[in-house]
Order: C-alpha cells, then sequence, then structure tokens
C-alpha cells in the first residue's frame, strides 16, 4: 500500500507516513489506555493531507483510527523524522550535573560587606521578570565603591563564577576574585558598556562567555573561569563601579554564582527556583551536562532536541551548544523546568540521538474537513493536528 499523499508544501511530521494497519507499529506503541487528564506542556504540529481514496483499505482504516483517537484519546509514541539528521556534531554520552552552589545569598547583595559607600537599591525588575535585582550606584569619585563577598573554595583546582548584569549610568563595572592571602587576583576583567552593550578587557584568568538574556532587554550574563585558586587562602569575590575612583555612575547586578568546577552551571536563586546547595534536580531554561565531547565547536544547534530519563517531555534546544575543554556545557532548553511539576534529575543520562528519541502525543483536533465527491475521494486539506502531552 502506498503512503498518503500530502499537500504541496506541507511538511511531514511524523516518521513513517501512515499506513495501517502496519502503521500502528511504524507509528509506535498505541492503545495504552484511555486518556483521562494528561499534562500539555509540549509541542503541537500539524499533518496535512492530499486527496484521500475512501476505497483505499488504508484509508479507511485511517479514518476509522483517527475517529477512535478522537474520541477516546489514545497517546501515541511520535517520532518527528527531522529529528532523524542532528544539526550539531553530538556524540558523547553526557549526564546532567549541578555542581554546589557556594554563594547561599546569589540575590541579596545586601548581604554583601561594602567597599566604600555604594549606594544599593533592591526592587529592580530582574532577568526572569522579577524584582530581585538591585541597582549599585557610586558617587563618589575620590573613592572605589561596590561590594565584596568572602568565598570559601574546596579543593586546589580552577575555579567557576557567573554574574548577570545590565548597564545603567557607569561606563565601566570591574570584577575580581582577589586572593587576599597571596595578595594577587585569579580573576579580574573590566566590563565597559557602550549603547548597553558590554565588551570585556582588563582580563586576568579566563572570560568564558556571555549570554544575551532572552526577553529580558538588556541583561547579559558573563561566564568567568579563574587561575588554579589556592582553596586554603582567603578569597573575596569584589564588584565595583569601574576600575579606578574617577568612574562614577550606576548598574544593575543580579545572581551572583560561584562553583568548585571548571565550568559555570545553570543559575540557582529563589527567584528563579532551584536549591542553593547540590541540587537534586536542574530547573530554569538550561541544564548544565558534564561527559560531553571536549572542545567541541556547535556540539548542539539550534532545532537539536534532547531527552531526559528523568524528564517527560521532549527538550528543543534554543542556541548553539559548545562544550568546554572538561566536556561541560550548558544547553538552553525549551520548555523550561520549574517545579513542582517536572524537572530534570541530577545525574540523568540525556539522550541526544535522535533516531532514539520518541514522545506521547494525542490527536488534539481535526479541522480542514475536505469535501468528498459523488464516488469516493475526499479533497485534499485534512489537518491533524497532534499534541505532545504527559499521561
Amino acid at each position: 500500500m502506498t503512503a498518503f499523499p500530502r499537500s504541496a508544501g506541507a511538511l511531514p511530521r511524523l516518521a513513517t507516513p501512515p499506513r495501517f494497519p502496519i502503521g500502528l507499529q511504524s507509528w509506535g506503541a498505541s492503545g495504552r489506555g484511555q486518556v483521562r487528564a494528561v499534562m500539555n506542556m509540549g509541542r503541537t504540529w500539524d499533518e496535512v493531507y492530499g486527496v484521500l481514496d475512501t476505497q483505499n483499505p488504508s484509508v479507511r482504516a485511517f479514518l476509522t483510527t483517527l475517529d477512535r483517537s478522537v474520541r477516546q484519546g489514545i497517546i501515541w509514541d511520535v517520532q518527528h523524522p527531522y529529528w532523524m539528521i542532528r544539526k550539531g556534531v553530538g556524540g558523547g554520552s553526557p549526564t546532567t550535573n549541578g555542581p554546589l552552589q557556594i554563594v547561599s545569598t546569589p540575590e541579596d547583595f545586601s548581604a554583601w560587606t561594602n567597599l566604600g559607600t555604594p549606594i544599593m537599591t533592591s526592587g529592580q525588575g530582574d532577568p526572569f521578570g522579577g524584582t530581585a535585582a538591585w541597582l549599585m550606584a557610586d558617587d563618589d569619585a575620590a573613592a572605589l565603591e561596590g561590594k565584596q563577598l568572602a568565598v570559601t573554595f574546596t579543593g586546589n583546582a580552577v575555579k567557576a563564577l557567573s554574574l548577570y548584569a545590565k548597564a545603567g549610568t557607569a561606563s565601566e563595572l570591574f570584577v575580581e576574585l582577589r586572593d587576599q592571602t597571596a595578595a594577587t587576583n585569579r580573576f579580574q576583567c573590566t566590563i565597559t558598556w557602550s549603547g548597553g552593550v558590554p565588551t570585556i578587557s582588563n582580563l586576568v584568568g579566563v572570560f568564558l562567555r556571555q549570554e544575551t538574556i532572552p526577553n529580558a532587554p538588556g541583561w547579559y550574563r558573563f561566564h568567568f573561569q579563574t587561575t588554579s585558586v589556592t582553596a586554603a587562602n582567603s578569597h573575596t569575590w569584589n564588584i565595583r563601579i569601574g576600575p579606578t575612583p574617577a568612574t562614577v555612575g550606576n548598574v544593575y547586578l543580579f545572581g551572583a554564582n560561584a562553583w568548585d568546577s571548571v565550568g559555570p552551571a545553570a543559575y540557582r536563586g529563589p527567584s528563579n527556583p532551584g536549591p542553593w546547595a547540590l541540587p537534586s534536580a536542574q530547573e530554569g531554561s538550561s541544564i548544565y551536562v558534564i561527559g560531553a565531547p571536549s572542545s567541541t565547536t556547535a556540539w548542539l544547534r539550534q532545532g537539536d532536541v534532547i531527552e531526559s530519563a528523568s524528564f517527560p517531555v521532549v527538550l528543543d534546544v534554543t542556541a548553539q551548544v559548545d562544550t568546554d575543554g572538561a566536556g561541560s556545557a550548558t544547553i538552553p532548553i525549551s520548555p523550561p523546568l520549574f517545579q513542582p511539576n517536572f524537572y530534570v534529575i541530577h545525574g540523568a543520562a540525556i539522550e541526544i540521538n535522535p533516531t532514539a528519541i520518541f514522545m506521547s502525543a494525542i490527536v488534539d483536533k481535526v479541522s480542514g474537513l475536505p469535501d468528498m465527491d459523488s464516488t469516493r475521494y475526499l479533497a485534499s486539506g485534512l489537518t491533524v493536528t497532534w499534541r505532545e502531552v504527559v499521561p
């Protein structure tokens, strides 16, 4: 039997064109019980068909099964054909990782020690749509002003830091990890703002990358890496307006994180749910993984999909992902993961092989119902809308 024709320009969305009765096997397991309640948190897509011959047994079986799917809410295991071709390089066997969050107050800059007399104003709009950000102002051109936090590391090694910032009226923001015992900076950089866009200079250590925050105009997340840290020494994380006292003005700050790891992890903080210590799960719009190929450009690309054994829907990759020298990477995902519903469990394996990824879906609706001529044919245009579900 031949596959059903599709309308010109219509994109097939199922791995195998529906052919019955073997279509039940090629689509996956059907009839896992009638659906009384499902959670719609995944994607939807349309399957558009061309002219259908009702004297074809496959067509009659298709229409019967379609009617049964709508009436009974049958859950199907469906595979997307575009998944068969991975856009990025791929490879490796990554697992989710959530290293210990060292900074216990990632959003509360009032808990940090003053450097000089900065003016701190809380309740500013943050990158996640809340008001947990701070405005830090320096109005004294004769003194350095900012904030300082003592950070205690475990083990001598390279460490990672991250910080959200948004331009205010100050032209420069200076960030450093100061080894007070050795009287040297393990990391430092100057963030220079021009038209709200940051440029990094005056660098000691490694500046890993900066991320533009979606739906949060002007906000950037900066990822840093220190040179080798001596854990027994005393360290402070200093954030101040400008590298020199002459710099004045203000800047917005949010979400300061630090880890005993070579790479930064997904953000942890009270306004973006997630535990401060070693997390049992990863949440938010990105997940941190280890075990991928090291130093790989375009390991994943926007449009790739991944799956976790602990998460019930397939995740879209929303931007290119490069791995660092240790095989670590931060994967931006959609939909985001939040408690109390679902999240990726710490240490769970991540599937990046598209041929192995299936999802559960139901027939959400049937539209574009075509005319039927006086003999045997249904006109083109029958549209079946599928919806990914959590049973």
